[in-house]
This record gives structure tokens, C-alpha cells and sequence, in this order.
């Protein structure tokens, strides 16, 4: 056999070379137009600028805790929101915050001592409201029940109905619940920045909680995925875009995988058993790498062209 022969059964086919790049070009449009949307998003003041802390918080895999951690919540269901007595000492550490964060004088933290004292009042009676106990009592229940029938489920079982439908009935209670408390820390630390004077607005910016890292995290995600896309979608630098678009998938899985026993994240689409679209498309860019689409169609063959001449010129002197 001619290595002519050889290098012909090697190649793939045109249609395969075609549905390859096709496939890179659909997985890169998906990745740019996702950073691309994210970037944009909240510019024309119509829709809330992009923020992974929803992601990160709803985390339920076993990346979950880190995800939260990097988010600054560790308190994924409400259960230090929702105890009373953890709620007023964290109110009391982040007065010592804010105090510290403005240099209020004596006024100014009398002013903000006052201010936490009637927030504290309106939180007695919330707590204190017969009926707002039996909810709050009701929802620990309901989400321990959860958990442990999620552990106990095996299979398709975890995907009925009735899980997804409990799931959704726990998360809109636990949004009644804890919006009330997160409105008055909203309004408490609104009182404390409007204590503070235009100079020390200035100099020390508006007070607001711990976000962790999610602002570098937003940033890295937004422009990592346009940066990616345009990679894939030109063929240049093919394998390490389909590498990097890889290990985003590979986090994204992992941050909510379906696996029977964990609970289904309030973020995924339609019905999952341990395969869901996050995973495809990994194994997709898996493939993409492990193949010179780009040396096929794109820069990367353009760039590998030049490469080759000089060597070429020179042999054939």
C-alpha cells in the first residue's frame, strides 16, 4: 500500500471534515453570543446587568459549597437568615463594618445604632408572628423531607413530578420567607449609607455586603466566553479554545450535576439522569480538540500554511 493510499484512508471524508467544523462553528457561535449578551446586558437599563451569584448559590453539586463560598453565602437555604438570633449578630457585625468602612463620629454611629434598633424591632415581630413560626417550621420540615427522600431516590424515580414539584413549592416559600428578611438588611444598609456624608460617599463608597469574588468571576466568565467563541468560530488557537470551553463545561456540570440523590437546581432545563446538554457539549469540545478542525478551516491553516512554506522552500533547494 502507497503511503498516498495511507494518508487517504487516514483523512476523514469531506462530509465528516464538513460536520466537524460545522460542529465548532455552532459551539463557538453558542459560547460568543453568550459572553457577548452577558457584556451587554444592563447597558440599556432595561434588564439587570449580568451576575453569576445566582448560579453560584443555587450550586448543588460537589462543587456547591465552593461555588457559594466564592460567592460570599454560605447560607444556601436561609438557615441563618431565617434563625433570629444568628440574623441580629450578623446585623451587629456589619454595623461594626460599616462604622469602620465611613469613619462615622459619635453622631453619625448613634444615627446608625438607631437605625439598626428599629430594623431589629420590626424583625421581633416578624419572628415573634404565630403564623410566620409555622412557616418557617413548615419549610425546614419540608426541605429536610426533601433531602432525604433525594437521597433515598434511585434512578428516573428523582425525576418524577412529584420531586420537581416539591423542589419548586420548598424554593417559592423559601423566596417569601427570605425576601422579607433580605428587604429589611436592603433597608438597613440604606439608612447607613445616607448617614454617611457626600465626602465619605466619595472616599469610601457605598457600603454593601461581601460578594466574595463574584465581580471577578463575572468578569472572567463574560469575557472568557466571547474570547472563546471567537477562537472556535476563526479556528484560531482551535485546541486550546476547545480546551478552555471544556473546562468551563466541566464546572458547569459539576457546580449541578444530575445525579440521583442530589436536589435538581432551579437552573436546568427539562429532565436529566447523570447526561444533560452541559455534558454533550463537553465531550463535543473534547472532540474538536482531539482534531485539527482548525488546521481544516480557519486562521490556525492559514497560519500552519506559512509555518510549512519556509521548511519547504528550503528541502527543495
Amino acid at each position: 500500500m502507497t503511503s498516498v493510499e495511507t494518508n487517504q484512508r487516514r483523512s476523514p471524508g469531506f462530509a465528516a471534515v464538513f460536520f466537524l467544523v460545522l460542529l465548532r462553528l455552532a459551539i463557538g457561535w453558542h459560547f460568543f453570543y453568550e459572553g457577548a449578551w452577558k457584556l451587554q446586558s444592563g447597558a440599556a437599563g432595561d434588564e439587570p446587568s449580568f451576575s453569576s451569584a445566582g448560579y453560584l448559590k443555587n450550586a448543588t453539586g460537589p462543587l456547591g459549597p465552593y461555588f457559594r463560598k466564592l460567592a460570599g453565602d454560605l447560607d444556601p437555604d436561609g438557615r441563618d437568615a431565617l434563625d433570629h438570633a444568628k440574623l441580629s449578630k450578623a446585623w451587629k457585625t456589619e454595623l461594626d463594618r460599616v462604622t469602620e468602612q465611613f469613619g462615622f463620629d459619635a453622631e453619625q454611629g448613634k444615627s446608625a445604632a438607631d437605625a439598626l434598633t428599629q430594623t431589629e424591632a420590626k424583625a421581633d415581630a416578624w419572628f415573634e408572628d404565630s403564623d410566620n413560626k409555622r412557616k418557617i417550621a413548615e419549610y425546614f420540615h419540608k426541605l429536610e423531607n426533601y433531602r432525604v427522600d433525594s437521597a433515598a431516590a434511585k434512578g428516573f424515580t428523582r425525576k418524577s413530578d412529584w420531586m420537581k414539584s416539591a423542589w419548586g413549592e420548598i424554593q417559592s416559600t423559601k423566596g417569601e420567607l427570605i425576601g422579607y428578611v433580605d428587604g429589611l438588611s436592603r433597608s438597613l444598609r440604606d439608612q447607613w449609607n445616607a448617614i454617611a456624608t457626600p465626602e465619605q460617599l466619595a472616599k469610601a463608597g457605598s457600603y454593601a455586603p461581601d460578594k466574595g469574588m463574584t465581580p471577578l468571576i463575572d468578569k472572567l466568565t463574560m469575557y472568557g466566553l466571547a474570547a472563546i467563541g471567537i477562537g472556535l468560530i476563526f479556528g484560531f488557537l482551535t485546541r486550546l479554545s476547545a480546551f478552555s470551553a471544556a473546562v468551563f463545561l466541566t464546572l458547569v456540570y459539576l457546580s449541578s450535576p444530575p445525579w440521583p440523590g442530589l436536589p435538581q437546581s432551579p437552573m436546568s432545563e427539562g429532565h436529566y439522569l447523570y447526561v444533560n446538554k452541559n455534558l454533550i457539549e463537553l465531550i463535543a469540545c473534547l472532540a474538536i480538540m482531539s482534531l485539527p478542525t482548525g488546521r481544516w478551516f480557519g486562521v490556525d491553516a492559514i497560519l500552519g500554511a506559512k509555518s510549512r512554506r519556509p521548511a519547504t522552500e528550503e528541502a527543495s533547494r
